[in-house]
């Protein structure tokens, strides 16, 4: 991608105008397009994604293994050092290959997934292996009903706003710099909130 000229562009440009992905969706996508001249969810851009969802796939499966060779803490081990190895590589990569989340290029998928790894093994080290749970809670909350949050983020609730509406006075009283963070660290309070409502409640979305 980095080296296929584009009409008009050249090769090597990563504007939204000038990119491969984006001229390859204008070509086989027209009119179809999210923004116009590009399309964050893209014909090209949707291979690297789809890499994304396998290195979900392949950590799944290895921490269901139950194979006497790795032991929770082993499996916890190497998830981290994969983890630090993919974002080694993503870097590197990137000095040819620029890191792009809206392209979804493969130095993206590696760098994001690398530090998805180390999370990930953190996580499963302290709350599956150390059996430290409590603390985890909302994590359960978003992740019952992680398909129903993300379309009502998406569409049917304006999270923003009305965290705007309910948090304003605190937010403007506060130096600029910060009011967007604290914009956003509402809008988690409230979808929390209304998470822990529908897991209460037992009501799930599920497909």
């Amino acid at each position: 991608m980095n080296y296929f000229p584009v009409p008009n562009f050249g090769a090597g440009v990563f504007t939204p105008e000038g990119s491969l992905s984006s001229y390859f969706d204008r070509q086989f996508l027209p009119g179809k397009l999210h923004r116009v001249i590009y399309d964050p969810e893209g014909l090209l851009s949707t291979i690297p994604a789809i890499c994304t969802a396998m290195l979900g796939i392949f950590t799944g499966t290895f921490l269901k293994s139950t194979s006497p060779n790795f032991s929770p803490q082993k499996k916890a081990i190497v998830l981290f050092f994969v983890g630090i190895l993919n974002i080694y590589v993503g870097l590197a990569w990137s000095l040819i290959f620029p890191i792009n989340k809206t392209m979804w290029t493969s130095t993206f998928v590696l760098f994001s997934g690398g530090w998805s790894l180390i999370l990930l093994a953190v996580f499963y080290y302290v709350i599956d292996v150390k059996n430290i749970k409590k603390w985890s809670l909302p994590f359960i909350w978003i992740g019952t009903n992680s398909i129903l949050i993300y379309v009502c983020a998406h569409g049917l609730i304006n999270f923003e706003s009305t965290a705007q509406f309910l948090f304003g006075g605190i937010i403007n009283a506060i130096p600029t710099i910060w009011q967007q963070a604290c914009l956003w660290i509402g809008v988690l309070i409230i979808q929390l909130f209304l998470l822990r409502f529908l897991y209460e409640k037992k009501w799930f979305l599920k497909i």
